[in-house]
């Protein structure tokens, strides 16, 4: 967790320091920084909608949780840090950010071994996991990664 904010903290820096740019203001970057943004936040509420009651900043899920597979988890494990992956790159893409554009990509890493290790949590947790992970490809954002 402290890794994970430290992250967003540096990506936050960087949004609001001088450094290069991403496009020098080109018109597709703000187009594509938009729909990533909007695509992200839409991603992110849907996701944290399916949980519910389930949602827990921790990776380890809470006691007497139930598995989501409803709702965007029919096509991605993880569609939360998915989608905050798309809120970053697109908000780094619309304020013309290229050390935060770098950073916010640096997320995928990221989110993919945070992942990874809670799948195993919740593979202990929930014995069908296995049987959801293996018939739903995407990891992080559906059709995509």
């Amino acid at each position: 967790m402290v890794a994970q904010f430290l992250l967003f903290g540096a990506i936050a820096v960087a949004a609001w320091t001088e450094g290069p740019e991403v496009s020098g203001g080109a018109l597709w970057a703000t187009i594509v920084g938009f729909v990533l943004l909007a695509d992200g936040a839409t991603l992110a509420v849907l996701a944290f909608s399916a949980l519910g009651f389930n949602v827990t900043i921790f990776p380890k899920p809470a006691e007497g949780s139930l598995l989501a597979t409803e709702g965007v988890y029919r096509f991605a494990r993880h569609p939360i840090y998915g989608g905050v992956i798309l809120l970053f790159v697109g908000g780094m893409l619309l304020v013309d950010s290229l050390i935060g554009l770098g950073l916010a990509v640096a997320l995928v890493p990221f989110f993919w071994a945070k992942a990874e290790h809670e799948e195993g949590l919740l593979a202990h947790r929930h014995p069908e996991y296995e049987s959801y992970r293996s018939g739903v490809r995407w990891r992080l954002i559906p059709f995509l990664l």
